[in-house]
């Protein structure tokens, strides 16, 4: 039974620290009250937070409609020494720099809600009940404080458009604010956004891609995220067609493949989520999704 619990421990330790893309997916409006609903809450797209305090899973939905953002921090928040505030951190252009800059956004909730561009952790503009985002519920002087923070960012409260940003950086994170910050992802640093992990907003099928085509066919791709050169291993693709296209659709490369390993250079693609796709002599077509970095 040790060793099943160590295999187990192992296995989540890796899946918080994977940096795969998210995709935040529209779906059913929430109504931000701090109480979910299956209805409310039908995405099954999630990340985990491990509690470093309690050993426990903090669980983050998120989803979104045509107009906001929505996520859901739900598990062992309440705590009366040591309690678990959430935050999220988002660069929205996906700059990924190592210092804070002006598109970066830190909000914050505990007993107020708090917002911050350009830093983080600046409780200078903290209020009760913010006039253009929201979340419930908040902590309160008197028990019991709250085991689910429902949170709504408006896309203009970040200057967000998801027609002209298909990607941006990511990270969330619980805290006590003094000596204890829980991330996904798991070696994320409030510090450095270029830590941070990215999410999406545009579904594959929007590009008339089947999404189970990916699934079922995929291409192992190396650096992903990359910056320079992406890579892959296909004997049987030699003298076939690849193109790579953004995630709207619209053509950005192609060429033809030689050799077993291929290389493609991918520097002057603009940071963002793409599908690599790959033409086979028998008229199959494998597809994979990268981020340029």
């Amino acid at each position: 039974m040790r060793w099943l619990n160590l295999l187990f421990f192992l296995w989540v330790t890796m899946s918080l620290q994977a940096q795969s893309p998210i995709c935040i997916k529209p779906y059913n409006t929430p109504v931000i009250n701090g109480q979910t609903t299956s209805i409310e809450w039908s995405s099954h797209d999630s990340a985990m937070i491990m509690n470093s305090s309690t050993q426990e899973l903090i669980q983050v939905r998120f989803q979104r409609n045509d107009t906001s953002l929505f996520f859901v921090f739900m598990g062992k928040l309440a705590h009366s020494s040591n309690p678990s505030f959430p935050e999220i951190l988002i660069d929205l252009n996906y700059s990924q720099t190592n210092t804070w800059q002006i598109d970066d956004h830190w909000f914050h909730v505990s007993a107020t809600d708090c917002h911050f561009q350009g830093d983080h952790s600046d409780f200078s503009n903290c209020q009760r009940e913010q006039p253009d985002w929201w979340a419930r519920r908040n902590w309160a002087m008197s028990a019991p404080d709250p085991d689910t923070v429902e949170i709504e960012i408006p896309f203009a409260k970040i200057g967000l458009d998801i027609t002209q940003h298909d990607t941006i950086g990511i990270a969330f994170l619980v805290t006590n604010t003094i000596n204890r910050y829980d991330f996904w992802p798991a070696n994320a640093d409030i510090d450095d956004p270029s830590t941070w992990g990215s999410a999406y907003f545009v579904e594959l099928a929007t590009t008339g891609i089947e999404s189970s085509l990916v699934a079922n066919h995929p291409l192992k791709l190396w650096p992903n995220p990359v910056s320079r050169t992406l890579r892959w291993e296909d004997p049987e693709a030699t003298g076939r067609e690849y193109r790579i296209v953004n995630l709207h659709g619209v053509l950005c490369s192609k060429g033809e493949l030689s050799g077993a390993i291929h290389q493609v250079s991918v520097l002057d693609l603009n940071q963002g989520g793409y599908l690599l796709e790959v033409t086979h002599q028998n008229g199959t077509v494998e597809r994979q999704r990268f981020i340029k970095q």
